[in-house]
């Protein structure tokens, strides 16, 4: 591989990489898998080939105002890069506490609701089963009554 390209899908132009290191460049007949890391950040995994290069490479591709930026990373290294990135990730996220704050409201507050009722279902439940009983023991009691009239 010579060179690289990317499409940019939204401008519907190519756009030539610049600056990849000589793992990815000096390769033939190779393999290679692209993977977004984060919405501003892919990395493409190279492995294989006919050329002194067959060691699998990572490359990542970092997007910013700037345009495509372009750096290697180490095998060793990935899970930990991949780590370092995902939280990079989160952390830039908006943090909307309040609304946080509000949905955990709206979950406690139902879930409180159904234990209160499953708590007085109990209750009903267990005064269900006392008259039961009471019924019961009220039915021998007349039953007894009428044997012994007979």
């Amino acid at each position: 591989m010579i060179d690289c390209w990317l499409l940019d899908i939204n401008k519907r132009i190519w756009k030539q990489l610049l600056n990849l290191p000589r793992s990815v460049t000096n390769r033939s007949n190779h393999s290679m898998s692209v993977w977004s890391i984060t919405p501003t950040i892919d990395w493409i995994i190279v492995f294989g080939g006919d050329s002194r290069y067959k060691d699998t490479a990572v490359i990542e591709l970092r997007y910013d105002d700037k345009g495509w930026s372009v750096s290697e990373i180490p095998l060793d290294q990935y899970q930990e890069k991949l780590q370092e990135r995902r939280i990079e990730w989160e952390v830039s996220q908006p943090v909307q506490p309040h609304h946080h704050q509000n949905k955990e409201r709206e979950i406690k507050l139902p879930t409180q609701q159904l234990q209160e009722k499953g708590r007085e279902l109990q209750e009903d439940r267990r005064e269900i089963d006392r008259l039961t009983r009471l019924l019961q023991e009220r039915e021998r009691e007349l039953q007894e009554e009428r044997r012994e009239k007979e």
